[in-house]
């Protein structure tokens, strides 16, 4: 994993070769997202956690060692990472599970949609903020849109009129990506 100099607002990212800018993972990395200040890399077989500033733009300081989280389970490669109140959603090859906060041992939250979920991959996860409620859904590029009910811990299904290819919140809220039967894409808001 290599990480970018200081970024300034205007201008691209800078990128340097040094090695102070680099985690290395002992495995291939899958995923990554960041959760109470501390990155969470995932590879398919373990997650690990890596800490630290990092370093200046001179290259003075590094990350810390990434330590592991668990080596039980891990994000299967093309598949999503959400971050959310509750914790870190992923999918491993068990299906939908989430990292609490605090970095405790993962959680299989999945199985009340595994039926649903199958053997298909997850290719877009977002944060839907409706009123005071929060979910998350997630996206299997199907009519079917998986939704979790961050506050009850509720599984619910949602269904469109076509294949949803993306999903992302707005202030109006939720926006889809609909594949139509005739290869063309529309957006749907809710």
């Amino acid at each position: 994993i290599q990480s970018s100099k200081i970024l300034v607002p205007g201008e691209p990212p800078q990128f340097s070769d040094s090695p102070s800018f680099r985690v290395v993972l002992p495995e291939k990395c899958t995923g990554l997202a960041a959760q109470d200040g501390v990155l969470i890399a995932f590879a398919e077989s373990a997650v690990y956690a890596v800490q630290g500033a990092g370093p200046n733009d001179q290259g003075q300081g590094a990350w810390e060692s990434p330590r592991g989280v668990t080596r039980s389970t891990g994000a299967i490669a093309g598949s999503f990472t959400l971050e959310t109140s509750a914790g870190v959603f992923f999918q491993s090859l068990r299906g939908i599970e989430m990292i609490p906060r605090g970095m405790g041992e993962p959680i299989f939250i999945g199985a009340a949609v595994q039926d649903t979920l199958g053997s298909a991959t997850v290719i877009s996860a977002a944060v839907i903020k409706s009123g005071t409620s929060s979910t998350a859904r997630f996206v299997l590029g199907t009519a079917t849109v998986l939704v979790y009910d961050l506050e009850t811990g509720a599984w619910s299904k949602d269904t469109y009129p076509a294949s949803v290819s993306a999903i992302c919140d707005t202030e109006e809220g939720a926006v889809l990506t609909l594949k139509d039967v005739s290869n063309g894409f529309g957006f749907l808001q809710e």
